[in-house]
């Protein structure tokens, strides 16, 4: 075994902790349906990982570095789970929202916790036109969370898909939103007003105007600060109407249930 690929291996295992992605600006994609996925979205591969053997080809041509892994040193990188054969490393994109611009529906989530969760939410922040994702976590927390090989899995691509940011905390994410007179709408299961609410409200609003609804973690749902600031907007925080004696969803269900009220008639 050459020296690059065991240096290319370690390098490589680095990338699967919170903290190597946050030092190398970087986070790994495994196979070769999310390597086309991410040369097809704006994100930039860097390094593409091919086992020995494996004949894999990109249907565009790549700026990426292209190196071979054993299939011993593959295993070692994913001894778990399905087996992966092509890897790819990607630059990690700007997800600071206060530099960039940011319209239309947003979908604002604080600590969802689980990856699982996160993917499937991304997944139907896709579904249902909510392409601006603010994620309401420290940096590296987010950066471990978002981009972790379970919610990369379970969002099914959607991930290159949405626009994602990053806001440190509820103050600051709070003020973002009314400087810049973005609507918020809370969810919480413990309010008078229902999604039909919901529905009302946002029939009446103009053209063109901005909104964003928050869900919070799986634990504890949105912050004090957050329910206490949607009470500036009518008729809000607003709950998921239900039956029975069950007293809350999964987030991720949850979740597709709102911006599905969003958007009643998607395509």
């Amino acid at each position: 075994r050459s020296p690059w690929k065991h240096s290319g291996f370690q390098r490589l295992r680095g990338l699967k902790t919170g903290t190597g992605k946050v030092s190398s600006e970087a986070f790994l994609i495994e196979g070769g349906y999310q390597v086309l996925l991410a040369q097809n979205s704006t994100y930039t591969i860097q390094e593409i990982w091919i086992e020995d053997g494996r004949d894999f080809k990109l249907p565009k041509p790549t700026s990426a570095k292209i190196y071979k892994l054993t299939p011993g040193l593959m295993r070692k990188l994913f001894p778990t789970g399905k087996k992966v054969d092509v890897v790819g490393v990607c630059r990690l994109p700007d997800l600071y929202v206060q530099m960039r611009r940011i319209g239309g529906r947003i979908l604002l989530l604080e600590d969802i916790q689980d990856p699982g969760n996160l993917g499937t939410i991304f997944r139907c922040a896709e579904a249902f036109g909510f392409l601006d994702v603010i994620c309401v976590m420290s940096s590296e927390t987010a950066i471990s969370r978002i981009f972790s090989r379970v919610t990369i899995r379970a969002s099914m691509g959607s991930i290159f898909r949405i626009r994602l940011y990053i806001i440190p905390s509820a103050a600051e994410a709070i003020d973002f939103l009314d400087r810049r007179n973005i609507t918020f709408f809370a969810s919480t299961p413990h309010s008078e007003f229902t999604l039909e609410d919901l529905t009302s409200r946002l029939s009446s609003m103009g053209e063109g105007e901005i909104y964003a609804i928050g869900v919070g973690n799986e634990a504890s749902g949105l912050s004090r600060k957050f329910l206490e600031f949607s009470q500036k907007f009518p008729n809000f925080p607003v709950r998921i109407s239900m039956l029975g004696s069950v007293e809350s969803l999964n987030v991720a269900v949850a979740c597709g249930i709102i911006l599905h009220r969003c958007h009643p008639e998607p395509r």
